[in-house]
């Protein structure tokens, strides 16, 4: 069943996606990779990075001793005495709260660009356009919700294949 939207009274629906419809949204999508690329080129991950790199290392030895048979339980404690402390870093828990409030900053800016949603919204749903009111904060909470849910089907797609 496709997913249904409600503004001032009217429904929309949830077109299905075709290239049509991909080209449609292309500039949207550019548009969230450079606001998303300036605010958080600056930030330092490095300590997010030497985490990662750790658990792959961890994860890649249990694997190999899984195959060759071997005891990899101390392996096993130590990528979750790893993951434990990964979770209780405060370095770790600052910067990441840091990186999704930039997130949350780029989606309001791409929410805000009236030509990006006159275009966006007609091709990912469909209704009665010409009710549309850029300038309500109503229309931009309708909006966002549209677009979000959007990139979150699209990561979807992207991780399934």
């Amino acid at each position: 069943m496709s997913k249904t939207y409600h503004y001032k009274g009217s429904e929309y629906t949830v077109k299905e996606n075709n290239l049509k419809q991909l080209r449609i949204l292309q500039p949207l999508k550019k548009e969230l990779a450079r606001l998303s690329f300036e605010s958080t080129k600056g930030i330092d991950r490095k300590i997010l990075l030497q985490y990662q790199l750790k658990l792959r290392q961890l994860n890649l030895e249990i694997a190999r001793m899984k195959e060759r048979k071997e005891d990899f339980t101390a392996k096993e404690k130590e990528l979750k005495d790893l993951i434990e402390q990964y979770e209780t870093d405060s370095e770790v828990a600052t910067l990441n709260n840091f990186i999704e409030s930039q997130n949350e900053s780029v989606m309001l800016d791409l929410f805000f660009n009236e030509e990006l949603m006159r275009k966006s919204i007609p091709a990912i749903v469909d209704g009665d356009y010409s009710i549309f009111n850029y300038d309500e904060d109503e229309f931009y909470l309708f909006a966002g919700q549209i677009i979000s849910d959007f990139f979150l089907s699209m990561r979807k797609k992207d991780s399934n294949t």
